[in-house]
């Protein structure tokens, strides 16, 4: 692993699990719903980054603040779902924001010319059966019939892709 890539992915480690802590403190009747929700996009996320050494500073630097901004409309999601507002309940914002962010990762990785994936091809159509599952089940929140089976489904046949 470069010097790189280890910064690269504390950096990340660091924002995710800072987030992880304000949401946890803030929420503790949560605190289980965070810390799986959490740890499933730790998981994502060391998989989607396992060449983000390859990714050129500007877009690494793209990429870290669409993270911040993804984190951050998590924390104003949970915020309005824990106050009762209309729309997802926590533990669906949590599921559709963490998945949102570990999809970010996913196209960044399958963006590089060489993404180290044995079939790149079929994991960008995993990928993007992920980002429709993740569509559909933010859908199914409005309504009150959200499963987040397929969804999670959908995420772990994209991670299987990593390991091929």
């Amino acid at each position: 692993m470069t010097t790189t890539q280890k910064a690269r992915l504390a950096d990340v480690h660091r924002r995710v699990a800072d987030t992880e802590r304000a949401v946890s403190r803030r929420y503790a009747d949560l605190a289980a719903a965070v810390r799986l929700s959490f740890e499933h996009l730790r998981h994502g996320l060391e998989l989607a980054h396992a060449r983000c050494s390859a990714v050129e500073d500007g877009h690494w630097a793209d990429y870290v603040a669409q993270l911040d901004r993804g984190l951050a409309e998590l924390d104003i999601e949970i915020n309005r779902a824990a106050s009762g507002g209309a729309g997802p309940s926590a533990p669906e914002v949590l599921v559709i924001h963490t998945t949102a962010v570990e999809l970010a990762g996913w196209r960044l990785r399958t963006s590089l010319p060489d993404s180290g994936l044995e079939e790149p091809s079929a994991v960008r159509s995993r990928l993007a059966a992920a980002e429709a599952e993740l569509e559909q089940y933010r859908a199914e929140c409005v309504t009150g019939r959200a499963s987040a089976t397929a969804l999670e489904r959908r995420v772990e046949e994209l991670r299987a892709g990593a390991h091929s």
